[in-house]
């Protein structure tokens, strides 16, 4: 079975219980086969010379203040 079945037939029965309206049946599918991304490798994106400032970096400011 591919991914591909598998969101649809999800979405199928989002649909069916009500849960989506079948106008948000391509929004919640491209969200569904979107690849995983962790959130230090969208800060590789950004290259060596990226934005430093990122989630991670406020998330190591804010543990240093109990510190």
């Amino acid at each position: 079975m591919s991914k591909g079945f598998h969101s649809e037939a999800l979405i199928s029965e989002f649909v069916k219980e009500g849960d989506v309206e079948e106008d948000m049946r391509d929004e919640i599918r491209e969200i569904l086969n979107r690849k995983h991304v962790h959130q230090y490798e969208q800060a590789k994106k950004n290259g060596p010379n990226g934005d430093k400032s990122g989630f991670l970096s406020t998330v190591r400011s804010i543990s240093d203040i109990g510190k």
